[in-house]
């Protein structure tokens, strides 16, 4: 097996990897840590407890102008509305963060197939001219294939990278989330919460970008019908292994920079 080979089984296991850990849950990534992260959050509540008093006094008395309009029914029904929006929010964060991960992941599924659709493999004529080269031509392939496995062990660091730090941000907003949503009380500080919901769903489905990502590149990385394929087919082998194994390190490293960049297109494409 040539440098080039090895260089393109490395990348695409790793690609196999990444897409993979995209369809596990935070709580199946690592059960240990999941549990930390729900004691965490155990304490979080309690402590958000006394901010979610605060935040609620502080709406009220932001809103409060004279003692007239604090007599008035009708000044409580939004002190009132905050009060109960921000306690459901404070009791059931965690289950309505699982919700909307668990709604990301069954959209991950239907446009992935839960894993089917991902088939990393390299053009049938490129693989049987990289066995075939001459001496001369292996030559060429050496130094070609030395650069590659340089840049994909690269590639493969900072994806798993990527990938293994949205779980990490999950852990973090799960332990942290009763903190923000306790802002939900306060008419001047629901925007935290806001925020923060934002952000949860920013966080879930960045999976989808990145498994939309990898599952394109593949394909097109294993389509028959390139250039590189055609100067193989002409005879010229030298040429179409260079071109395609420069097709191949620039898809993966524009592949790597959208699934760096998944919470950019998020925000680009919702808002969010």
């Amino acid at each position: 097996m040539s440098f080039i080979e090895r260089s393109v089984e490395m990348w695409t296991s790793t690609c196999f990897e990444a897409y993979n850990l995209l369809f596990s849950s935070p709580q199946q990534w690592n059960p240990q840590l999941w549990q930390m992260v729900k004691n965490i959050n155990a304490t979080m509540t309690i402590i958000a407890a006394s901010l979610f008093v605060c935040f609620f006094l502080y709406g009220i008395i932001k809103q409060s102008v004279n003692i007239k309009e604090v007599m008035d029914p009708a000044f409580w029904f939004k002190p009132i509305l905050h009060f109960v929006i921000g306690e459901f929010l404070l009791v059931q964060i965690m289950d309505i963060m699982l919700w909307v991960f668990e709604f990301c992941q069954g959209l991950m599924a239907k446009i992935g197939g839960g894993g089917a659709r991902f088939t990393a493999s390299v053009p049938k004529e490129i693989v049987k001219a990289l066995e075939e080269a001459s001496f001369g031509q292996s030559l060429i392939q050496g130094i070609l294939g030395l650069l590659l496995m340089l840049l994909c062990l690269c590639m493969s660091i900072l994806l798993i990278i990527t990938v293994w730090g949205r779980f990490l941000k999950m852990y973090i907003y799960s332990a942290l989330s009763p903190l923000f949503v306790a802002a939900a009380a306060g008419q001047g500080t629901s925007d935290v919460s806001r925020k923060f919901i934002r952000s949860w769903i920013n966080v879930c489905l960045q999976g989808v970008i990145i498994m939309l990502a990898l599952i394109i590149y593949t394909k097109l990385i294993g389509s028959d019908s390139t250039k590189a394929v055609e100067l193989v087919q002409s005879g010229e082998v030298i040429s179409g292994i260079m071109y395609w194994t420069k097709d191949f390190a620039v898809g993966g490293l524009i592949t790597l920079g959208i699934c760096k960049s998944a919470d950019h297109f998020i925000s680009m494409m919702t808002g969010l």
